[in-house]
């Protein structure tokens, strides 16, 4: 059953890239970026915030959010410091509400 428009959720989707761990696979990443998330957000903000890792390869990523949250997933990715106990400085490249630019933008970002 398909949900009315009305009813659906729309997303946000944050292209970043992270400096100093391109070697560090996806794995790594999505733990270092939940850690950090849930820190600063605290479990229930996380979960209302709908965060998930679309992609990471390269250095360069895009995670999805709620739209409300987008300001504070932003500044979550900015706080994370470290990703296996490697120095690391993150690069939020846009904020996009198709995933087709969100690819784009990183791409070229």
């Amino acid at each position: 059953m398909k949900s009315l428009p009305t009813l659906k959720h729309s997303k946000r989707y944050i292209a970043f890239s992270v400096k100093g761990a391109e070697s560090e696979g996806r794995g790594e990443i999505k733990k270092a970026v939940f850690k950090t998330i849930m820190a600063l957000l605290g479990e229930c903000e996380a979960s209302n915030a709908n965060v998930h890792l679309i992609s990471y390869t390269g250095g360069q990523g895009i995670l999805v959010c709620n739209p409300e949250y987008v300001d504070k997933c932003i500044v979550a990715l900015a706080c994370m410091k470290k990703v296996n106990k490697v120095e690391v400085f993150v690069d939020v490249i846009g904020v996009f509400g198709m995933l087709e630019d969100a690819k784009e933008g990183a791409r070229y970002g």
